[in-house]
């Protein structure tokens, strides 16, 4: 990456950056290309994709319909419940 490309970034971007600034952010852009270069040709043939990069055994329960009617407790923490619906102050007039 070049400081000619780096300035037209700037630009883009309505950055006005002085001469130690670019000359920094075209070496911090230069090396953050060189590692997605490093991580674009790295082989994954043979690696499992995973969801997390830490190991976790996840404990789930039955896939059971429950028929519930919880309006009530949610109804405790609303201001205001006319006929069922929540009332809210008006935000868009």
């Amino acid at each position: 990456m070049d400081k000619k490309l780096v300035k037209h970034i700037a630009k883009l971007s309505c950055f006005d950056l002085n001469e130690q600034q670019l000359e920094q952010y075209t070496q911090d852009l230069t090396n953050i290309c060189e590692i997605l270069d490093a991580v674009k040709n790295f082989d994954a043939n043979g690696v499992t994709p995973m969801v997390s990069p830490i190991s976790v055994d996840f404990k789930f329960r039955e896939d059971i319909p429950q028929d519930q009617d919880n309006r009530a407790s949610f109804d405790k923490f609303a201001c205001e419940v006319v006929d069922d619906y929540f009332m809210v102050p008006q935000v868009v007039k």
